[in-house]
């Protein structure tokens, strides 16, 4: 299996106008950086057969645009385990909506929840090491969705797929 983490794009700051933080938009910045996201991830041929996402206003935001990659007639599953760090239970949540047939899927989420996942995925313990993620980069691992079962394939930040043509 192909997993790929791809952090939210740049959102609204916190502030007293988000009482709710859940509800933090997207800004200018971050649609553009959505934007180029899909624009490199069309250049470079990648498809997901299944889409998650935080339900969070700005990984909703970010997932939305992606659906280009998605398989034809899939949506996308909003999992409100993407915004916790209860990562074996989001496993459990992600395994009951994928099939056999099923070999690349995303999660658009949080910091510090990514990094830890990523870590949690390669090492077993979210704790062994510290891996953080910009706005809007993506990391794609490989192997079977389980602690300690996958590999580290590639991290891309913003910075590097914004000339992607």
């Amino acid at each position: 299996m192909t997993l790929y983490l791809i952090r939210h794009a740049q959102a609204d700051e916190r502030g007293p106008q988000y009482p709710d933080d859940s509800k933090r938009p997207l800004v200018d910045k971050g649609f553009k950086q959505v934007k180029s996201l899909v624009r490199a991830l069309k250049a470079l041929g990648i498809t997901v057969d299944q889409l998650f996402s935080s339900p969070y206003t700005r990984a909703a935001q970010t997932a939305e645009p992606l659906l280009p990659q998605l398989k034809k007639g899939r949506h996308i599953h909003y999992l409100d385990h993407l915004a916790t760090d209860d990562y074996a239970q989001l496993l459990v949540d992600v395994k009951e909506r994928i099939t056999k047939n099923d070999k690349t899927i995303a999660f658009v989420g949080h910091e510090p929840y990514l990094g830890e996942l990523a870590v949690y995925l390669l090492t077993g313990d979210k704790n062994n090491l510290r891996m953080i993620f910009k706005k809007a980069a993506w990391l794609e691992l490989s192997g079977e969705l389980e602690p300690s079962q996958m590999a580290l394939e590639t991290f891309v930040p913003a910075s590097v797929y914004k000339n992607i043509k």
